[in-house]
């Protein structure tokens, strides 16, 4: 298997002193410091809310600098919604309180993924190279060819993906390959 997640480069090491990350005053990223060797595979655990996905944001210009993205962001309670490299946005998620209280009251929106997810993944795909998808879990189970979209994707490129700690075949499969870079996010 090829340890290299950058195509046609050599792998480098990464190493992060006191990285920290602020929204206006508040500090959303506690300093930290990490060191990713060449030729290995990093997987970054925490808690919800503890800054994964906005270091993988503060990361991708260097990591994967002209690699597209496809981002979700979660109104709680309310809804989830995805945005595509342009900006466009769709529903991907909608809360349902008739749903029973636990690890998720989200319905997916097959809609949304049809509108924003799946050109956007034949758009990735063209592109070939690097692309990135933020939070992949239970939504996606209502979209199998959004699900079919991203495993197709791996065929012609390279995949950080973001995934939500759930169970289901898709995420298994998706985890499984040595194209994907994956970090789980809960």
């Amino acid at each position: 298997m090829d340890q290299n997640l950058n195509p046609g480069q050599e792998s480098v090491s990464i190493e992060l002193k006191n990285v920290s990350k602020h929204y206006g005053e508040t500090l959303v990223l506690t300093p930290f410091s990490l060191m990713m060797e060449a030729g290995c595979r990093t997987v970054l655990l925490g808690p919800s809310g503890c800054g994964k996905t906005t270091l993988l944001r503060a990361l991708m210009p260097s990591l994967c600098p002209d690699a597209p993205m496809l981002l979700t962001t979660a109104v709680p309670g309310r809804w989830v919604e995805m945005r595509d490299a342009a900006g466009v946005t769709a529903v991907i998620g909608r809360f349902d309180a008739a749903l029973p209280p636990g690890e998720n009251r989200m319905r997916p929106v097959p809609a949304g993924f049809a509108a924003v997810g799946l050109p956007a993944l034949q758009r990735m795909a063209a592109a070939g190279g690097w692309a990135v998808l933020d939070e992949l879990g239970y939504l996606e189970s209502g979209c199998t060819n959004f699900q079919q979209s991203v495993l197709d994707l791996l065929k012609v490129c390279r995949l950080l993906a973001v995934v939500r700690k759930q169970d289901n075949p898709f995420l298994r499969t998706l985890c499984a390959d040595p194209d994907a870079f994956v970090y789980d996010l809960d």
